[in-house]
């Protein structure tokens, strides 16, 4: 569900841009520019760090596979995939693209579902490392 969101999300921004000719040279365009760049980072951090484990799905694989990454951000921001990288994506992208109706409405219901699989995460976690 939340992939299908994430598309979604990105197709009413892109959309909602097109209908207002919103693309424009202003602060909040480059400011979406540079927290959109900031968050791909993150992404390709988050990806180098947990390497053949990481996924979109809630997998636990076997104990010899999968490991709990101990890195300085995974040690220090629960998520960061989501926190660093999802979030500020999306807000990235409505300040880019302008998209203010497509971030009143995506944004509350993307943040329901992503709490909700954090919910999930944590729950899986703790049943199979004890944490």
């Amino acid at each position: 569900m939340l992939i299908t969101l994430h598309f979604v999300y990105y197709l009413g921004c892109f959309f909602e841009a097109y209908l207002k000719r919103a693309l424009a040279n202003d602060p909040l365009t480059y400011v979406g520019l540079i927290l959109y760049i900031f968050s791909i980072i993150v992404l390709y951090y988050v990806i180098f760090q947990l390497r053949r484990i990481w996924t979109v799905k809630l997998i636990i694989g076997p104990s010899s596979y999968h490991r709990i990454n101990s890195s300085f951000l995974f040690r220090h921001i629960r998520h960061p995939n989501y926190y660093l990288n999802i979030i500020p994506e999306l807000i990235s992208l409505s300040l880019f693209f302008h998209a203010w109706y497509s971030f009143a409405i995506g944004f509350p219901l993307y943040i329901l579902l992503l709490f909700n699989r954090i919910k999930e995460e944590n729950n899986l976690m703790r049943q199979h490392f004890n944490i």
